[in-house]
């Protein structure tokens, strides 16, 4: 029999509104029903792990948050030797998330064993579809894009995360353009550029987020650089070309910010 694609849409959307209904459903998992989930998202690279809030978010963690909360690591690389097969099964979790509608499958299904606070991607060719499904985990404090062409334009989709703390881009597509987007983020904490797009003006809007605390980067600071790190009065560590960083500037930022610490 054949599906024409309006329902197809319509079976996955029918499929999805499930899933998240059973998310914010009054009763908890049974524990066959958990262990199925973790066996299912375990078979298509996508491992599961329960952890204490303050583990996952560089934020003050709420009274009322939940004991444990759910980190997920995507992985598409299987190590050979760990994996039998292990090129072939790479080649097939490859496949499998190139299809959106699995990206979102696969998060809907996470967030039935509790609140997702951690997401984390390495090594993959995302799409814009990937950030979408990101950006409807409503509870998510800590993302890695890690080494994945993330663009600046697909951000967006972060933007919403109020209580997103933590962004991590080292080795993506993203430019002084995407970071500005993170900078409205009212919770912003750290933030790791290293091997982007950015450039030494990136410096200067960093005080649009006043909660900054930990910023990684590789590119060459200028004096009007430091002089906008100065306004940064919670920032406790900085990374970034140290062949830039001449006695002077140094000595300005450690006046400024005496707990700074400096490094590559």
């Amino acid at each position: 029999m054949k599906y024409g694609r309006g329902s197809i849409l319509a079976s996955t959307l029918v499929m999805l509104c499930a899933l998240f209904s059973a998310a914010t459903a009054s009763e908890p998992l049974s524990e066959e029903s958990r262990v199925a989930i973790i066996e299912e998202l375990h078979g298509v690279g996508c491992e599961i792990r329960y952890a204490p809030p303050d583990r996952v978010s560089c934020a003050p963690v709420p009274k009322d948050a939940p004991k444990h909360v759910i980190s997920v690591f995507v992985q598409t690389t299987c190590v050979v030797g760990e994996v039998p097969d292990a090129e072939k099964e790479s080649r097939r979790r490859v496949q499998y998330y190139s299809d959106p509608a699995n990206c979102r499958r696969v998060l809907a299904m996470a967030a039935q064993l509790g609140e997702v606070w951690e997401f984390s991607l390495q090594w993959m060719e995302v799409n814009e579809e990937w950030l979408k499904a990101v950006g409807e985990l409503s509870h998510l404090r800590t993302v890695y894009l890690l080494r994945a062409p993330v663009q600046d334009e697909w951000l967006s989709h972060l933007a919403k995360l109020r209580y997103l703390d933590t962004v991590w881009l080292s080795h993506t597509k993203v430019s002084n353009r995407g970071v500005r987007i993170l900078l409205e983020l009212p919770e912003l904490r750290s933030l790791n550029v290293r091997s982007t797009r950015v450039s030494t003006a990136l410096f200067q809007e960093l005080p649009k987020a006043r909660k900054l605390e930990d910023v990684i980067t590789n590119v060459a600071i200028d004096d009007d650089g430091v002089e906008a790190l100065c306004r940064l009065t919670q920032l406790r560590r900085l990374g970034l070309d140290l062949d830039s960083l001449t006695d002077a500037r140094r000595t300005r930022l450690l006046t400024a910010l005496p707990k700074l610490d400096l490094g590559p």
